[in-house]
């Protein structure tokens, strides 16, 4: 009985200080008079799928796909009953939310909350199947890391559904894994019930395969035609069954879903550069390198006992690294489904070790987890970069006078009414303007000055994570971080365009 209410303190403080760490994100950045769209511009996808249903006429069609349809879904139905209660104002028009920026703020606030809902449901999921493999000191310790990680903090508060189908794919690991003890064609149900709502919330979730077949392996089916194998095969045909009916009409497409998808086909994958130094690198921004660094020790040391444990969380981990080495490591939110078996093999590693020695360890690698999280937490709660820079291009360039921008919201969202705004693209004749205003990362600034001949970098605004004095370096960032704290330029364009 003490254990249980010792477990059980342990588990409220982890989860209280997790929901403390992730607060500031859940307003960070939201519509506000000076920008109408959120800095993370990926949320705004979310929204741009709903645009073309019409409920009332049972038309549920995205006009875009870039997910599968189930978060977007899930959304949907929040804001429905938000509409409902009056929290908020649910109407098409466009012009009404640039009139009123706090209802749109409402909208982006009701998704990432049902965000942060789907983290807390698979932070006690990680539990329960860290729990199953490795006893409750790896599950307590595996929520901690978890719950600190920057790449957790930040995923759990953003509008996009990458938590979400994470929160399916544990669900579906626990219910693969208990196949060791119960292998009834309930159980296999269960897991293509599970499997089915991952992939039909992010199609990467088809990799879940490969865990899913060695954990059907690993509970000695007897025989190639015997029962059970039948049963592996009921499994996938539920999960394919849920995710066509959640998705009907990437079966039946029309011209608007074949231009997403293939823009979808064409930014994922042909934009993709693959490289181990950049996969690592950005693991590192996301996890942190002690936490990487023990967790690849506890694999090698674990892998070597070849019991079915290590044997099915490999798979599960081998076959996510792959998709995200091939697949391009630029976004950090991308790595999430690393985190699960990752974690697991680190806090029983952990787990293995003796008396201080354990203790030691284990809150150095909570640190190395916090640290960053908390220096990130910094750029939250600091003036944003494109805050600053809005303010100062109102303050100092002349009204009525031409400015180029490159991208229209990961830079300052600029007053259109005040000044003239151009879109200035690679390759494109260009328009005769006087200032051109970009971020670091997109299109650098070396590039800028050749392009335009005799012309001055006047202002920078650039924002690092820090803690004291510690701060952390951006050039190298991956995507996410960039969202947060861009390096923005201003160019007074010379008069020798080309």
């Amino acid at each position: 009985m003490i254990n249980e209410r010792k477990n059980s303190a342990i588990l409220f403080v982890i989860v209280l200080l997790a929901v403390l760490l992730r607060l500031p994100g859940l307003s960070w950045g939201l519509p506000n008079q000076m920008h109408l769209w959120p800095y993370n511009t990926d949320e705004s996808y979310v929204f741009r799928m709903f645009e073309g249903m019409e409920p009332a006429k049972l038309n549920f069609r995205p006009p875009l796909y870039l997910w599968g349809a189930f978060y977007v879904y899930t959304a949907g139905v929040a804001l429905a009953v938000g509409a409902k209660t009056g929290i908020l104002t649910l109407v098409s028009n466009r012009q009404f939310y640039a009139d009123n920026p706090i209802e749109l703020a409402k909208l982006y606030l009701t998704v990432r909350f049902i965000t942060f809902s789907f983290w807390l449901i698979s932070l006690l999921l990680l539990h329960r199947l860290t729990k199953k493999l490795y006893g409750e000191f790896s599950a307590s310790f595996a929520i901690a890391i978890y719950s600190l990680v920057p790449l957790s903090v930040i995923s759990s508060t953003i509008a996009t559904p990458h938590i979400a189908e994470l929160c399916f794919s544990l669900a579906t690991m626990i219910n693969a894994w208990s196949l060791q003890n119960d292998n009834s064609l309930r159980r296999y149900l269960w897991i293509g019930f599970f499997f089915g709502l991952a992939t039909s919330t992010l199609i990467d979730s088809v990799v879940l395969a490969v865990p899913i077949v060695t954990a059907h392996i690993l509970s000695k089916p007897q025989g190639l035609f015997c029962r059970q194998n039948g049963r592996l095969f009921i499994t996938f045909a539920v999960g394919i069954a849920i995710f066509i009916l959640i998705n009907p009409y990437l079966l039946m497409p029309n011209e608007a879903t074949n231009k997403s998808l293939n823009f979808s086909y064409a930014y994922f994958f042909k934009t993709s550069h693959p490289s181990f130094t950049n996969f690592f690198n950005y693991l590192s921004y996301a996890v942190s390198w002690p936490i990487i660094a023990a967790g690849l020790i506890s694999i090698l040391s674990v892998v070597r006992l070849k019991n079915r444990e290590s044997i099915f969380l490999v798979s599960w981990l081998f076959i996510y690294a792959v998709v995200i080495f091939l697949d391009g490591p630029r976004f950090m939110r991308r790595h999430i489904g690393l985190l699960p078996p990752l974690i697991i093999f680190l806090s029983y590693g952990v787990s293995k070790l003796k008396g201080k020695i354990r203790l030691s360890v284990a809150a150095f690698l909570i640190l190395s987890a916090v640290i960053p999280s908390i220096a990130y937490l910094d750029l939250y709660k600091s003036p944003d970069v494109r805050t600053n820079a809005r303010e100062w291009v109102d303050k100092n360039i002349p009204q009525g006078v031409s400015i180029g921008v490159f991208d229209w919201h990961r830079g300052p969202h600029l007053n259109i009414k005040r000044n003239s705004v151009f879109l200035i693209t690679r390759g494109e004749p260009d328009t005769a303007i006087k200032y051109f205003i970009a971020t670091e990362n997109e299109y650098p600034s070396e590039l800028a000055l050749s392009r335009w001949p005799g012309s001055k970098i006047i202002n920078r605004f650039r924002r690092v994570p820090m803690l004291g004095p510690f701060s952390w370096r951006l050039e190298n960032a991956p995507e996410d971080w960039l969202y947060t704290a861009p390096d923005i330029y201003i160019l007074r364009v010379g008069t020798d365009q080309k």
